[in-house]
């Protein structure tokens, strides 16, 4: 499953309350790996926060596409969540969009995020789908 940001251009970004309740939905649902057996920091828990976080990822695909009108594809995140909460070791584990700006305002974004405390360090991989 992937997050599917709808049209850009023409006033379509993100103005129907239900394409925008639908896709936070939709990234709620996401599948969500993570690499160690999940402890308190549940698969609920980051979907959660990921969520509450989705516009700054939003905000550095809709400035890309003022640069670059067409760029659509797929970046997977993956980053280590602190027993702490605080997020570390950030990096793209795939990346079909290929524009480094782009990814480097997403990897930013993500490391400034703050998830709730957990018993021991979590990795994830969090997939993004960049589309018009």
């Amino acid at each position: 499953m992937w997050v599917r940001f709808p049209g850009y251009g023409n006033g379509s970004l993100w103005q129907s309350a239900v394409v925008r309740r639908a896709c936070l939905a939709f990234a709620l649902a996401l599948a969500v790996l993570v690499s160690a057996p999940v402890s308190a920091l549940t698969v609920e828990r980051i979907g959660s926060t990921v969520r509450h976080h989705t516009s700054d990822v939003r905000a550095c695909y809709v400035h890309a596409l003022t640069l670059r009108p067409a760029l659509s594809g797929q970046l997977v995140v993956r980053f280590t969540v602190e027993a702490s909460g605080v997020v570390s070791a950030v990096r793209i584990e795939r990346d079909t969009v290929g524009d480094r700006s782009m990814n480097e305002c997403v990897l930013a974004a993500v490391r400034g995020w703050q998830f709730p405390r957990g018993a021991e360090a979590e990795t994830v991989s969090y997939p993004f789908q960049f589309a018009r």
